[in-house]
């Protein structure tokens, strides 16, 4: 899995979106969608802050949240972002492939 400084180096447009998406009401503190698979394999929806610093994007997980279980165990994950307000088709067209493959630790808390 790739950082966000290499993700934001190879795709420079993509990740800028991306940022602009997840953090579009304060430049530095952002809210989205964090999916993960459960201990039975179903998947999980939490909605998350996100905070970014020194050019990399943490995402809040409390030790003892199920979110944070469920990525110790199985550590796949999916971000999704609140879609823009003026559902920007134009952006979706030109990345069909808006994934977001950078790592999540579990362990950043420590």
């Amino acid at each position: 899995m790739k950082s966000w400084a290499e993700f934001k180096h190879e795709n420079p447009e993509l990740a800028m979106y991306g940022k602009r998406l997840l953090f579009r009401l304060h430049p530095q503190v952002g809210y989205a969608f964090l999916a993960t698979l459960r201990k039975d394999g179903a998947p999980r929806l939490h909605s998350v802050s996100l905070v970014t610093s020194n050019d990399h994007i943490y995402v809040l997980i409390p030790p003892n949240s199920p979110k944070c279980s469920d990525l110790l165990l199985d550590g796949r994950f999916a971000i999704q972002a609140f879609p823009p307000p003026n559902n920007d088709q134009v952006k979706s067209s030109i990345f069909p492939e808006a994934l977001f493959p950078f790592q999540i630790s579990p362990y950043a808390w420590h």
